[in-house]
C-alpha cells in the first residue's frame, strides 16, 4: 500500500465521505453532531438537526445488483415523506424528536 495512491474510504458521516461540511440548524457541522450523539434518523432518511436534507447510502438501500432499482425505491421513500409531511412547498421540512420516537409515520405531520 506505499507509494500507490491508495486512500482508504473514509468513515463517519455522509458529510465525511463526500468531503463536505454540512452544517445544521444548531450551527453545529454534521461530523461534530454525530461523533457526540450520533445520528438521530427517521427511516434513516432524515435526521432532527439537519432540516431539507435527505440521507442516501448503502444504510436505506437493499442488495441488488441494479442501482438504479435502489434509486427509484429510494425516490418513491422520500416522495411518501414529502406526501405525509404536508410542508408548504420551499418550506422547512425538519423533524423533531419527540415525533420522531412516535411509532406511526403518519402521526409525524406538523
Amino acid at each position: 500500500m506505499f507509494a500507490t495512491g491508495f486512500r482508504a474510504p473514509p468513515s463517519g458521516t455522509p458529510a465525511d465521505k463526500a468531503n463536505l461540511t454540512v452544517i445544521g440548524s444548531n450551527g453545529i457541522s454534521m461530523s461534530e453532531e454525530w461523533s457526540r450523539c450520533g445520528p438521530t434518523t427517521l427511516h434513516g432518511v432524515l435526521d432532527t438537526k439537519f432540516p431539507n436534507l435527505f440521507l442516501s447510502g448503502p444504510q436505506q438501500a437493499s442488495t441488488s445488483g441494479n442501482y438504479r432499482f435502489n434509486l427509484d425505491e429510494y425516490a418513491k421513500h422520500v416522495a411518501y415523506i414529502l406526501s405525509e409531511s404536508n410542508v408548504e412547498p420551499m418550506g422547512n421540512l425538519s423533524l423533531s424528536l419527540q415525533r420522531l420516537r412516535r411509532q406511526n409515520f403518519g402521526e409525524h405531520r406538523s
